[in-house]
């Protein structure tokens, strides 16, 4: 009997393949008692293939892979083997891990741009929420750089800290959409207040 499947890049997380691209060169294994008993991976098609000649119950199994997360119901499918049958397809989806990063910017013309010679501001602190709910905190390098990983899908927002004698002169929060392995760059920009002094 036959067993056959695909592998997908489940992009916005959703755990249905329709639409997703696939993935070459995922390892997949076939177990037979809780025992390997063969290996292969995903082909440029993205689909698999084992050809068995004994019965029993089988599992088949897709390797996990550093950066990535499961999002088909499972990793594994357990059956019993059926002589000259096709078993399948058994497809697994996962969600690549991505990043969220931006700098920190002093911005000295107060454009909500990045100006020539415009310096970072190392040590401000950001936010990243899903909902109303912060999951995550960081603050900015010597570099004026933030970053985050994630590992879902969704809607977020990444969010700066306010400070007394800064004002924003870019929003203070963007949302967005995370998408299988899909960096997210987003930048914040504030404008140091100043005093005007007049002696007469």
């Amino acid at each position: 009997f036959d067993i056959t499947g695909s592998k997908f890049e489940d992009m916005n997380g959703d755990g249905n393949a329709a639409g997703d691209p696939v993935v070459a060169g995922w390892p997949i294994q076939l177990l037979k008692d809780g025992i390997v008993v063969a290996n292969t991976t995903t082909g440029a098609d993205g689909s698999y293939h084992f050809s068995v000649c004994e019965g029993g119950t089988y599992n088949v199994e897709e390797g996990m892979l550093a950066g990535w997360v499961a999002t088909s119901a499972t990793t594994s499918v357990t059956f019993d083997g059926t002589s000259g049958s096709t078993h399948g397809p058994f497809n697994f989806l996962n969600f690549k891990c991505y990043g969220v990063t931006g700098h920190k910017y002093d911005d000295t013309d107060g454009s909500g741009t990045l100006g020539a010679g415009e310096p970072v501001i190392p040590g401000w602190g950001i936010s990243l929420l899903k909902g109303d709910t912060v999951v995550a905190t960081t603050t900015t390098n010597a570099q004026g750089v933030y970053s985050f990983e994630v590992c879902e899908a969704g809607s977020f927002t990444v969010r700066e800290e306010t400070r007394d004698g800064w004002r924003p002169t870019s929003p203070e929060s963007a949302n967005y959409t995370g998408q299988s392995g899909t960096t997210q760059n987003i930048d914040f920009f504030n404008f140091a207040c100043y005093e005007v002094g007049i002696t007469k």
